[in-house]
């Protein structure tokens, strides 16, 4: 099987300088299809809700992070991130944000959504958001970026549903030197992961 795109050296350097890729194709329109219908019918029937492996969802924004700030701290990633929107994305409904170049800096500090040890999402603190840049794309296009790039999503203003597709690929973890210390996520206590927790504990008595 042929591959859908190929990237240019001229975008594989501007991943490695500004930290995040945005290409108009990956797939093609039959597979979004495809993939939205799959999509629409799992939150439908909110498949694996019980184990812990949904989360919990809203129309809301998603603020500022990084994503390695949820990761394991024992561990160092080479990873990448791919976001795919299943319809347009646009600022109006909630495409992709990104802040060149903050690839570089280390995890910086994070704390809940609102500070409400309910929610499991992230936000960085103080994040200065004057050199953010969107990135609008069709249904089927893609946006890539690493665990340390600052990125974000508004809300949905639009009549629609915001369906995007992500995939993580990467090498395998390896140890550090050092561990750190992501306070943030001892501080969490979701519906969730307690969910996940209960699976856990009827999967043990089996």
């Amino acid at each position: 099987m042929q591959p859908t795109i190929k990237l240019t050296n001229a975008q594989i350097a501007f991943y490695h300088r500004e930290g995040y890729l945005s290409i108009e194709a990956i797939t093609t329109p039959e597979e979004v299809a495809w993939l939205r219908e799959i999509y629409d019918r799992l939150f439908a029937q909110r498949a694996g809700r019980e184990e812990g492996n949904q989360f919990d969802l809203a129309g809301a924004e998603t603020p500022w992070h990084q994503d390695e700030a949820y990761w394991d701290t024992d561990l160092e990633y080479n990873e990448i991130s791919v976001w795919i929107p299943l319809q347009e994305a646009t600022p109006e409904n909630g495409c992709m944000y990104f802040i060149p170049r903050s690839h570089e800096m280390e995890v910086r500090p994070h704390h809940p959504i609102n500070h409400d040890p309910r929610i499991h999402g992230l936000e960085s603190d103080a994040v200065d958001a004057s050199q953010a840049v969107a990135c609008a794309l069709p249904p089927g296009g893609a946006t890539f970026h690493g665990p340390r790039m600052l990125h974000y999503t508004p809300p949905n203003r639009s009549p629609i549903p915001r369906r995007a597709y992500i995939l993580g690929f990467g090498t395998t973890a390896k140890k550090r030197a050092t561990s750190r210390d992501f306070y943030w996520n001892r501080q969490k206590t979701t519906a969730r992961e307690e969910r996940a927790q209960r699976a856990q504990h009827q999967m043990n008595e089996k």
